[in-house]
C-alpha cells in the first residue's frame, strides 16, 4: 500500500516498494503463459507528482518488463479520484483531485498508444477503470460501498470484485493464461478498454 510508479513509498517511509523498484526486485518468470497487469497512479496523486511523470513511469515498467521477455499486458487507466469519498463534496480538493486524473489518464493513452508502436509483438489489453466507477452515482450507498470505509480511497473488497469482473471480460476473447501475475499496493492491478489493442 502505498507504492508510487517510481522506486519509492513516501507514504510508508521507503525508499523501495514503488512499481519500478517491484519490476526491478521480482523479475519476469520464464514462460510465456503469464498476463503481467499493471494498475498504479493513484498513490502519486497523493504525493503531489506530475501526473505526466506518472503515466511515463508506467511506459518504462512496460518496457522493462518487455526487455525481460514478458509478452502479454492487461494495463489499466485510473477511476475518477476526486469523485472517491475521501474527495467527493470537498470543493476545491476534488476539482484538483479529478484534474489530475484526466490529465494522467490522457497521458497513459499516449504512452501506451507509444508502447504498441514500438513493441508491435505485445499484446496489450486495456481496462477502462474510469468509464467502469464513473457509471455509478457518487454518495449513493451503491457507490460508497465500493471503497474502503478506512480511507474511502481505496476499493473494497466488493470494488475489486467488480474490478476483477470487469478485467476477466476484456481479456475474455483469448485464451485465459495459466497465471496471472497480480502485485498488489499499486502495481500490477488491472487495465482498459475492454478490448485487446493493436499496433497501427
Amino acid at each position: 500500500g502505498g507504492a508510487t510508479t517510481g522506486e519509492d513509498n513516501p507514504a510508508a517511509g521507503l525508499d523501495i516498494t514503488g512499481l519500478q523498484w517491484q519490476i526491478e526486485t521480482f523479475g519476469v518468470p520464464s514462460t510465456d503463459k503469464t498476463l503481467y497487469s499493471v494498475w498504479a497512479g493513484a498513490n502519486d496523486f497523493l504525493q503531489q507528482r506530475n501526473f505526466v511523470d506518472a503515466a511515463l513511469n508506467i511506459g518504462l515498467a512496460l518496457h522493462n518488463l518487455y526487455e525481460n521477455d514478458a509478452r502479454d499486458f492487461l494495463v489499466g487507466n485510473l477511476p475518477d479520484i476526486g469523485l472517491t469519498p475521501s474527495f467527493f463534496g470537498s470543493g476545491i480538493s476534488q476539482d484538483l483531485a479529478s484534474g489530475w486524473t484526466l490529465g494522467f489518464n490522457f497521458a497513459l493513452d499516449s504512452v501506451l498508444s507509444a508502447f504498441e508502436l514500438n513493441h508491435i509483438d505485445a499484446n496489450l489489453y486495456t481496462f477502462d477503470a474510469y468509464s467502469m466507477f464513473s457509471s455509478f452515482t457518487p454518495g449513493f450507498p451503491e457507490w460508497t460501498e465500493l471503497f474502503w470505509a478506512y480511507d474511502g480511497f481505496h476499493p473494497s473488497a466488493m470494488g475489486h470484485k467488480l474490478i476483477y469482473e470487469t478485467a476477466a471480460a476484456a481479456i475474455a476473447p483469448v485464451p485465459e493464461p495459466s497465471t496471472i501475475l497480480l502485485l498488489g499496493g499499486g502495481l500490477f492491478g488491472l487495465a482498459w478498454y475492454g478490448r485487446k489493442r493493436k499496433a497501427a
